[in-house]
């Protein structure tokens, strides 16, 4: 999925020691690499319990807030502590080529940028999402498509912001920004060393401009955990079933799908025709999705104009290359009933046990890098079983 010379000076002189009286942890080997601590997982729920995060490293924001950082195993913790009550936070997460802008107020929000020649183009807008705190199964989906999940509450009488972001195995620059419209042409941020447009005005007010002039490597770097260090307990935003391309491989019955919505669902337990088919990261998905089953042509060979309206509308036609990241399954079609989707992208959650795999829709974007609306308001479910 994108150094200051006194940044060990700073967390010496402004933080001096942890909430709990021992030593700060100290800023290890590059100056933008911080040693955070291991710890519990708080309850993410914008709270800040002091007993959840007193082992955090506590770092202060350019003008006004307090950062506390802490991780559990793959997962790092972001508590913000601000005595503004509005507003956006955004963190920005860079992998290689690749920039997320993870916003957050009373909703969530997600932008793509990819690295380009001069800049760093948008790839996809946000698109906003609300997730209550206490719904367990929309924070996972959260955290396993996009490798973050935050909420937001209140704290001494201002406001907090809890963040569980997933760190991957190479690592990842990381810089978080809080933003009101006092806030004038820089947000206050961490690291110091930030002096991009990650902080302006624009992006920060819940824009995404088309380009930026980003600098990850003036943000914090974040480590993968060694893997002699074992975490002290279990996350408690825990992941789905981790599962590789190879179960995926070879042809596919769909047997049952089920459309899910808030307050309802259908089930269609036994579907008409459908199979999917994956060899060595190409596929294709060729399936009836309607409830009733398509009939006959009243004249063989010879439809109507509303019979092929009917027969366009009941299947679902895309081929193309694919690709798995954890339990998310990338299809990106050259070909599919749908022009626009050619060149665009499917998601899907995945879990793959033995011969039957289970997928549940994600994201759809066309090629123009827009988001079909439809798949946030229902969700399908589809459970194929292996062809032998």
């Amino acid at each position: 999925m994108r150094r200051i010379s006194g940044f060990i000076l700073l967390i010496s002189m402004l933080i001096g020691c942890c909430p709990n009286g021992a030593p700060a942890p100290e800023v290890a080997g590059d100056k933008l690499r911080p040693a955070i601590p291991e710890a519990e997982p708080p309850k993410l729920d914008g709270e800040l319990e002091e007993d959840e995060w007193e082992r955090a490293l506590r770092v202060p924001l350019s003008s006004g807030g307090d950062l506390r950082l802490q991780r559990n195993g793959d997962k790092l913790y972001l508590g913000l502590s601000t005595n503004n009550k509005y507003g956006n936070v955004t963190v920005a997460l860079a992998r290689g080529d690749d920039v997320k802008i993870c916003q957050t107020s009373h909703l969530q929000a997600t932008a793509f940028y990819s690295k380009a020649k001069r800049n760093w183009r948008r790839s996809r807008d946000f698109s906003w999402i609300k997730i209550e705190p206490e719904d367990e199964i929309k924070k996972r989906e959260h955290l396993d498509r996009l490798d973050w999940v935050a909420f937001e509450g209140s704290s001494m009488g201002g406001r907090g912001v809890e963040y569980c972001i997933t760190i991957p195995e190479q690592g990842l620059r990381l810089a978080l920004a809080t933003y009101s419209l006092r806030s004038g042409r820089h947000a206050p941020h961490w690291p110091l060393s930030v002096d991009d447009d990650f902080i302006g005005e624009q992006l920060n007010s819940g824009e995404a401009p088309e380009t930026l002039d980003l600098r990850p490597e003036t943000w914090a770097h974040i480590d993968f955990p060694p893997e002699e260090v074992a975490p002290p307990a279990a996350p408690k935003l825990t992941t789905a079933r981790k599962t590789s391309g190879e179960p995926l491989l070879g042809a596919w019955e769909v047997k049952n799908i089920r459309y899910v919505w808030e307050g309802g669902q259908v089930p269609i337990p036994s579907p008409q025709p459908g199979r999917f088919t994956f060899v060595e990261g190409r596929y294709s998905m060729v399936w009836h999705h309607q409830f009733k089953r398509q009939q006959d042509y009243a004249k063989t060979w010879k439809p109507t104009d509303a019979e092929r309206v009917d027969a366009y509308n009941g299947i679902v036609v895309n081929s193309g290359e694919y690709e798995v990241h954890g339990d998310t399954l990338i299809t990106r079609p050259a070909v599919a009933k749908t022009v626009e989707f050619e060149g665009g992208e499917g998601r899907w959650l995945m879990e793959a046990v033995a011969d039957t795999i289970w997928l549940r829709s994600a994201e759809i974007w066309n090629h123009r890098g827009e988001m079909d609306p439809a798949v946030g308001e229902m969700i399908t479910e589809v459970r194929c079983e292996r062809l032998r």
